[in-house]
């Protein structure tokens, strides 16, 4: 007997199809070198399919693009319910580190910028863009309650800062995997007892 797919998962196969196309699209030519016609082609899909998925067109792909990875990262992040700042940080790390050339990082940040010059992207991608980055962070209070989570800000400040050097074409993964390693050293040395106050910490990350 046949199985016949329903409508309802005809449309998921049409929008991950879509979905990936998409990110293809834009980690070899950016936002700006993107186009609707190129990510159909891609999917194999027709134009008036990716407009009957999506009323706001390639904005709109995209911004269930940018919902899609973020979710997956929140669940892989806080598959327990809960992480807490430093433990978080570090994980991301060590995934950089592993994977210094990571889709994400790239995508997220092109589209960041991209989106001071489109009005478009800026109202359907940002909201989705921002609140994404809102869950991922989530474990994080708006002030550091300790020593402990100061160095967690300060981490993440760097992970954000290796998020924009991602789109430098001099910045090799040999370079960002150095500079990732000399940062986990930096964290292992703080938490260690009889580690050096974090001006001191901070000197150190300068050579």
């Amino acid at each position: 007997m046949l199985f016949m797919a329903t409508q309802a998962e005809r449309n998921a196969a049409t929008r991950e199809a879509l979905r990936q196309a998409a990110l293809s699209q834009l980690v070899q030519f950016g936002y700006a070198g993107t186009n609707a016609s190129a990510i159909c082609h891609a999917a194999g899909v027709t134009r008036g399919a990716l407009n009957h998925q999506y009323p706001d067109g390639k904005v709109g792909l995209i911004a269930d693009l940018v919902e899609t990875m973020f979710c997956e990262q929140v669940v892989h992040y806080y598959k327990d319910g809960y992480c807490q700042p430093l433990e978080l940080v570090k994980a991301m790390l060590n995934a950089l580190y592993r994977d210094p050339e990571n889709e994400m990082q790239l995508v997220m940040m092109d589209l960041w910028l991209s989106m001071r010059g489109d009005t478009k992207l800026e109202q359907v991608v940002g909201p989705v863009l921002y609140q994404g980055t809102d869950n991922l962070w989530r474990c994080f209070s708006p002030l550091g309650q300790s020593e402990v989570d100061t160095l967690a800000q300060l981490v993440r400040t760097f992970i954000t800062g290796l998020s924009v050097n991602r789109l430098n074409p001099n910045m090799s993964a040999a370079m960002a995997r150095q500079q990732i390693k000399l940062m986990l050293e930096l964290i292992e040395l703080a938490l260690t007892p009889s580690a050096k106050p974090m001006d001191e910490l901070a000197s150190i990350a300068e050579y």
